[in-house]
Formats: structure tokens, sequence, C-alpha cells
């Protein structure tokens, strides 16, 4: 059999398989359109508008009622009297700073204002003679007037030399640091640490103890001062009143002041457990909530195609969950086969709840 006969036996056998893929386009025999892979069937429901009286939880932590600085009025060594969580009454001595150079300076001033006293005794002496030489005809007015500008610098040195003894007295009188009112030592500086003069060298706190809540901004309408509230911490549960409500905040939480009649550690963490006035929001079947990136989500229809929408869940209903994010009652939230989606994705609505 010779190699032509074999070549138009092999051409005659794949020949009708060329004329099938010839007369039917390849890309519709082999491939399922995109489309079709993508498509979910899911039921979809409308959320339930409505409005509940719910409980949020915060975090907080506790401080002191009151917390007043203490601020050195001298330079110098510091040497404490008190140590930390003492408790001190107003006016008690909690500690001294010492500058030795600044008693060496002290005796300087006081050395130089005897001598200065001397020599004005010595210069008024001179002046007296001076005048009677004067009358005498011994001396002339210039010698008079001389005399006088040296009395006069001389009274001057000594006028300087008391405001310097003075302010020097003033920061000695400074050296002891008392306490401006009662309450509990919460730092203090270290012995012999140098200070400056204004500076901190003590913190008092009050024995009485205030709870700072943080809470979510959206939460602050439905909250109210003089509002009771519960505490939970390791040490047990107590009973609060919310007194202030802070204008400002230093993050993206509002600081909301309550107090206590305990008195609990400064420093501890609580977990505050706050009733809400009646808060407007919806109601959704818990099977149409999925986790993406750690966090609820619901998938919302418009013209066949699933949008994910990340909510924030107020309250558990078992079946139900009550959410207050923006919705409309419009809304077609996926239902069934929400698991499957993806933000996106094409969907064909079987049943509509």
């Amino acid at each position: 059999m010779n190699s032509s006969f074999v070549f138009i036996l092999l051409l005659s056998a794949f020949l009708p398989v060329f004329l099938f893929f010839e007369n039917n386009d390849i890309s519709n025999t082999l491939q399922v359109p995109k489309e079709k892979l993508l498509h979910v069937k899911i039921d979809v429901v409308s959320p339930k508008r409505t409005n509940k009286r719910i409980t949020i939880e915060a975090r907080g932590i506790v401080e002191a009622q009151e917390s007043i600085s203490v601020n050195s009025l001298s330079d110098g060594v510091f040497h404490p009297k008190v140590t930390t969580a003492t408790y001190v009454k107003k006016a008690e001595l909690i500690g001294i700073v010492t500058n030795p150079m600044r008693e060496h300076d002290i005796d300087t001033i006081n050395s130089r204002i005897k001598l200065l006293n001397a020599d004005i005794d010595i210069e008024e002496k001179k002046m007296k003679s001076i005048e009677e030489m004067l009358r005498l005809g011994m001396l002339s007015k210039n010698d008079l007037l001389s005399q006088e500008s040296s009395l006069k610098s001389k009274k001057l040195l000594l006028v300087e030399a008391k405001h310097r003894l003075q302010r020097f007295k003033l920061f000695k009188n400074s050296e002891k640091i008392h306490a401006p009112k009662n309450g509990y030592i919460d730092s203090i500086s270290a012995d012999g640490e140098y200070i400056q003069y204004g500076s901190n060298v003590a913190t008092i706190t009050s024995g009485k103890t205030v709870v700072r809540i943080f809470l979510d901004p959206k939460y602050v309408n439905n909250i109210r001062a003089s509002q009771d509230i519960k505490l939970l911490t390791p040490q047990g549960s107590f009973n609060a009143k919310l007194s202030s409500i802070l204008p400002k905040s230093s993050s993206n939480l509002v600081e909301i002041i309550a107090k206590i009649k305990e008195s609990l550690p400064i420093g501890l963490s609580v977990e505050a457990k706050i009733e809400m006035s009646r808060l407007n929001g919806w109601v959704i079947p818990k099977d149409s909530i999925v986790i993406k990136q750690n966090r609820a989500a619901v998938y919302i229809v418009k013209e066949s195609i699933a949008h994910i929408r990340f909510i924030s869940i107020q309250k558990d209903m078992i079946d139900r969950v009550f959410i207050n994010d923006d919705l409309n009652k419009e809304d077609k939230i996926a239902f069934k086969n929400s698991y499957m989606l993806h933000d996106g994705m094409r969907v064909e609505i079987l049943d509509e709840k």
C-alpha cells in the first residue's frame, strides 16, 4: 500500500468532522455562555418598617471624678513626703524642693546688703561734712553734687539687692508643697528628681469615681442625661446614671459620663448596657444575611443584579433581625441562595415574599 493511498484514506475518514465544525459555530458548540455560569435563582423579601426599644452595649473605663495637678513654684531637687495611693488632707505637706545654690545666693545677697548699708552710712556722713565745708566756702557746689550722686548710686544698689533677696525668699517659701484639697495621691515625682519652676510634681484624685463610656454617634439622639444604665465589671453588676454627654470627642465615638455610688478601681474596664428610646428601623429574615469581610451584609436586587449592602444588626429576634440602616420598603433583599451571590452577579427571582 503506497503513501498516496494512505493519505486519501485518512482524508476521507476526517472529512465529516471538518464539515460539521464548518456548518456549526465552534464557540457555541464547546462553550457555555458566561451569563449562564453566573445565573443564580433566588427568592426575595422586602424589609418591614418598625420601631423597637433595644439595649445596646458600649465599652467604658473608670476614672476619678476629679483630678488635680500639683505644680512646683520653685526649681530644685524634689523630696516627696508621701507615696502614691496615700490619702492626704487639704494643706498637708506632700513634698519639699531644695536648692543649695539658692541658699548660697541668699547668703551672698545678705552679705552684700550689710556692706551696702555700711557704705551708705559712710556716704551720708561724708555728705554732712561736704555740706558743712561748702557752707564755710572750702568746697564747691560740684563737690556736693558728686557726693549726692554717689549716695544715690549706693541706695539704688541696696534697693536692687533687697528685691533680689525678696525674690529668692519667695522661692524658698515655695519650697514646701502642700495638697490643694483632700484626695488620693495618684502620682508623684521621684525622690532626688530635679524639677523646673511650674512643672508637675504630683496628681491628686478625688475618692469618687465616674465611668467614661464610648458610644457610637448614631445612638446619641436616643439617650438622655439622668438615664439609668447597667455596668458589668469583673467585680459584679452596678447601677449608674448618665450625667453628661460631651459635645466634643477626640475620636469617631461620642464620650458620655456616668456616675456611680460605689467607688471602683481607677482604670477598670467596664461594659455598659444602655436602653435606647424607641428606635426606627427594619425587620428582615435572618437567612438573608451573609458574612462578607467579617461584616454582616445583605444583597439588594435591582434590575436582576445583586448589590451588596453592609448592615448593623441592632437586635436578634430568633429567625429575624432588627436593623436601623438606610433601606426602603421597595428594596428586594435576596432571601434564598443568598450565600451563593457576590456583588454584581445576575440573578433570577423565583418568588417574592
